[in-house]
């Protein structure tokens, strides 16, 4: 435990959490989901997929893209990040071709 700091007469205890980074999704996984939404026909959500896990943008940055977001020439997507930061994300090939259909 840290030591204590004395504030106003009174001991506050500077403890923090160790933060984890979050867990990743193993590959055989991301695999099986994205079989059973082709077997759907669910090709909306294959996209969506395909794009969390290629480029580590977050569900949220990924639905509220637009088409003007995505650069296919250079391979890059603008995304809004946490905190309404703006960020550039990176597309595969695989990614560009998909999306320029």
């Amino acid at each position: 435990m840290p030591p204590p700091e004395l504030w106003n007469g009174r001991i506050k205890w500077n403890i923090r959490r160790k933060r984890t980074m979050p867990k990743c999704l193993p590959l055989e996984e991301v695999e099986t989901m994205l079989e059973y939404f082709r077997r759907r026909g669910d090709q909306e959500t294959v996209v969506f997929l395909h794009l969390i896990a290629d480029t580590g943008a977050r569900l949220g940055e990924v639905t509220t893209a637009t088409t003007r977001d995505v650069d296919l020439r250079r391979l890059l997507m603008n995304v809004m990040g946490k905190g309404r930061k703006p960020r550039i994300v990176a597309l595969t090939e695989e990614m560009g071709q998909i999306l320029s259909r």
